[in-house]
């Protein structure tokens, strides 16, 4: 009977811990998406017409940047475990957009974007993931010296 309680408590457990890292990337991914489409969304209305120019994307390309990687680490926080792993798969996911993007979008916007935005979602994602490992091992480094 202690086993059968024990082995259901570790079966709620690991239960709790997938749910918790779907959780984890899909409030990561939910945050890039919207807070994109917001600021897309606000600067559009601004201007009067879709971001196209050069220089439009190239702004819109660095908050998206910043979107990422706050995403990421956000990801990353949540992660039950592995936040460098939970981190990456926004990161691999928001690949898709990009990837359809330069082919649907291909002769609508500048040549550099879709392929600059595809090959560095995964690099912004690593960041968020980094940025949070980085504040473990500091958080685990001050824990020991007041040990």
């Amino acid at each position: 009977m202690n086993n059968s309680v024990s082995e259901r408590a570790d079966g709620g457990s690991k239960i709790w811990q997938i749910l918790r890292s779907v959780f984890a990337v899909i409030v990561g991914l939910l945050l890039a998406i919207i807070l994109s489409m917001v600021t897309d969304y606000i600067i559009e209305r601004a201007i009067g017409r879709l971001l196209l120019s050069n220089g439009e994307l190239f702004i819109s390309l660095i908050y998206r940047v910043v979107y990422a990687i706050f995403a990421s680490y956000v990801t990353a926080v949540l992660a039950p475990s592995r936040p460098m792993l939970h981190a990456l798969i926004p990161g691999i996911v928001g690949m898709i957009p990009w990837l359809l993007g330069m082919f649907m979008m291909w002769n609508v916007v500048p040549k550099w974007f879709m392929p600059t935005g595809l090959v560095t979602s995964i690099l912004f994602a690593w960041i968020g993931g980094k940025l949070r490992e980085m504040q473990l091992r500091s958080r685990s480094a001050e824990h020991f010296e007041r040990a």
